[in-house]
Order: structure tokens, then C-alpha cells, then sequence
């Protein structure tokens, strides 16, 4: 081979030999920048956790909430939070994952919390029946329960005490429960229970557990809510009304003697809530309910009387009863369209129409707490 031949041949290796470096070293540089972005994805993962292991203290307890340290599979991680205010405060948790050259990756995720306070979804557990007794609960005449047309849900009733069928004119679209017995017995009242959803086809009257229903001060709730009106010697209500109660701010009547209901056609718009310290008697043709009322899911108007509820003639009551001694039903139509619970007995007499209606946790947030929600204002990572 002659010298030139020689020359390029040489020529042709040294080149060979620095592309196989420079791709060598190519292929490490980018092996090194994958592994990088993996311990980048591994750290920000770390840094979630952290953040969240954060965000259940706070969630647990708004005021007293402590920062943590700890590590997600291997990757470790540290959250700190600092209080803005009364009611907002920022998370900062950064995820450290150690590479193999020797670096250090951080990942930061930094969230600020507005802390909200909202109702419940439901009322309480007592409440959420068609007719719910302490008493013995006697079903006679025609009776008919059944979810407002709007819902459709179950009406169910139940009784701390014994259940009893007079007669085969009531029936119930929803499931019969007592404490005690039933009476002639739970398969011969099975009939009178027809519950819209019953995916297992479970018995539809049937001996369950009591339900206890605390007793009800309408006082001692007014002390702990702000009142909008005070009525010191009863009230009378025989005109529409309307004073702008929301579902979260109801406008609260505290009425030391008795409300009387009157008139015809008489319609309560917004949410309303009245503590009566006697008894609420509504008689002749009265609507008590939002004027806009469509068949909505819940009801917009509670009656807690420490007396009796009386319902007489062709009322028709939009709203949720709850009563220390008993509701009663005159001879007529009457009909409630939400809920009845109470510590005494139900009298039910005439052609007396239940349409369930849940009752609103707007109306009974006197019996259980409100739920703090964490509400994200500002995000970032980097």
C-alpha cells in the first residue's frame, strides 16, 4: 500500500474513532438528562405527598396543624406551611431526589388554602324520613306517602315504638320500620309498603333499631342562632311573605307563644325557620311554601314547636315539622310536602297526602356541625 493509500486510511479511522466518542458521549449526555427527568418526576411525586400529608392536618384541624417530613418510595420530602390569616394559608412542599452524579433534584409544589365553611349534604339521620315517631304510629284512613313528584324518592317511615294498620286504605311508597312490634304483623303490612327502589327485593316492613330523636328547645336553639324577629306573645300570619331568607342565612322567627296560619293561598318565599315555643296550628286553604315552587329536592320552610302541630281542613304545607308533642290531621285534605318528625304521637285523620321531600341542612344546622371545605386559591411548581 502506498504512502497516500496509507494517509486516508488513517484519515478514515481517526474519523470513525471520534464519531464513536461523540456518540458515545451523545448517548451519555442523554442518558444523564433522562435520569435527571426521572428523579425530577420521582421528586415532584415526593413533594405531592408531602403536600398532602399537609393538607389532611389542616383539614383535621385549621388552627393546629404541624409540618412534616418524610419520603415517598425513597424519594424524600419536607411541607411547611405558613397561616396568611384567620382563614388562609400557603403550603410549600419540595421532594429532594439524590442523583447518581451526585446532584441534588428539587421539586417544589406550593399551594395557598382558603379554608370555606359549607352545610352538610344532608340533614341529620333522624330526620331524613317521610314520618318519624317516638310513638306508637297508626296508620288509618287514607293515608298515601310517597316522594314529591320532582325526587321520587323513598318515603319511608319509622317508629320508636309499635307500628299499627287500621283498616287497608294507606298506603306507603317507601319502607315501614318499628322499634317494637307490628300490628296484625310486618308480613301482613308488607302490602301497604311499596318503596320506588328496592334493588334486592329486601322485605319492605321490618323491626329495626331505635332512632333516637332529641328533644327540641325552641329557647335554647334561639340563643345559639341570630334572630331575625322576636314575637314575645304568639304570631299571627295571614299575608304572603317574603324577607329574602337564603338556604345558608334562613330568616329565624323565634316565637314565644303560639303561630297561628290562616287564610287562603298564603305563600312564604325563601328559606324560613320558625322556633315556636307552643303550639302551630294552620287551618283552611294554606300554602305554606316558596311561591316559586317547582317540585324542588329539599324543603325551603321548617316549624320546630315545642306544642303540637295542628293541620286542619285543605292546608297544604310546604316544609319540614318537627314537634316535641305531636302532630295532628283534622278531617279534610290535608297534605305536607316535605317531612314530620316528633317526639309524640301522629294523628292521622281524613284523606291525609305525604310528598317527602328531603329535609334542607340549610334548616337544621341547630343540630349538626357545618363542614370546613379546603378551597385552593393560587398554585404553582417549579
Amino acid at each position: 500500500m502506498d504512502k497516500l493509500a496509507l494517509i486516508v486510511v488513517g484519515i478514515f479511522v481517526m474519523t470513525g474513532t471520534n464519531l464513536v466518542i461523540s456518540s458515545q458521549s451523545n448517548l451519555a449526555q442523554s442518558e444523564t438528562r433522562l435520569a435527571k427527568d426521572q428523579y425530577e418526576i420521582l421528586a415532584r411525586n415526593a413533594a405531592l405527598a408531602g403536600l398532602d400529608r399537609v393538607k389532611q392536618k389542616l383539614a383535621d384541624d385549621f388552627q393546629n396543624y404541624d409540618n412534616v417530613t418524610g419520603a415517598n418510595n425513597g424519594i424524600s420530602y419536607e411541607a411547611n406551611a405558613v397561616t396568611d390569616g384567620p382563614d388562609e394559608v400557603t403550603v410549600r412542599s419540595t421532594g429532594m431526589a439524590y442523583a447518581t452524579d451526585g446532584d441534588t433534584i428539587e421539586f417544589n409544589v406550593q399551594v395557598k388554602f382558603k379554608r370555606r365553611t359549607v352545610l352538610p349534604k344532608h340533614a341529620p339521620p333522624f330526620m331524613r324520613y317521610a314520618v318519624i315517631t317516638d310513638e306508637q304510629l297508626v296508620l288509618q284512613g287514607n293515608i298515601y306517602i310517597e316522594g314529591d313528584a320532582a325526587n321520587e324518592l323513598n318515603s319511608n317511615i319509622h317508629t320508636n315504638d309499635k307500628l299499627k294498620l287500621n283498616g287497608n286504605a294507606a298506603l306507603t311508597k317507601g319502607f315501614g320500620t318499628f322499634k317494637l312490634v307490628a300490628v296484625p304483623s310486618e308480613v301482613a303490612l308488607a302490602d301497604n309498603f311499596v318503596p320506588i327502589y328496592n334493588p334486592t327485593n329486601a322485605p319492605t316492613c321490618f323491626q329495626a333499631d331505635e332512632m333516637p330523636i332529641p328533644t327540641m328547645d325552641p329557647a335554647t336553639l334561639a340563643s345559639t342562632l341570630v334572630i331575625n324577629s322576636i314575637d314575645s306573645t304568639g304570631l299571627v300570619i295571614s299575608n304572603d311573605i317574603n324577607f329574602g331568607g337564603t338556604r345558608e342565612e334562613p330568616y329565624i322567627w323565634h316565637i314565644v307563644g303560639d303561630l297561628l296560619i290562616e287564610g287562603g293561598g298564603i305563600k312564604i318565599d325563601g328559606y324560613h325557620m320558625f322556633l315556636v315555643e307552643g303550639d302551630v296550628d294552620i287551618r283552611a286553604n294554606v300554602e305554606v311554601g316558596s311561591s316559586g315552587y317547582n317540585g324542588g329536592t329539599e324543603s325551603s320552610v321548617a316549624f320546630y314547636a315545642s306544642g303540637g302541630v295542628q293541620l286542619r281542613g285543605g292546608a297544604q304545607v310546604w316544609g319540614q315539622i318537627y314537634s316535641n308533642s305531636g302532630v295532628e290531621f283534622y278531617a279534610g285534605t290535608p297534605a305536607v310536602y316535605g317531612s314530620i318528625t316528633t317526639k309524640g304521637e301522629v294523628d292521622f285523620r281524613g284523606d291525609v297526602n305525604i310528598y317527602y321531600q328531603e329535609p334542607s341542612p340549610g334548616l337544621t344546622q341547630e343540630f349538626q356541625d357545618n363542614i370546613d371545605v379546603l378551597e385552593h386559591i393560587a398554585y404553582s411548581e417549579w
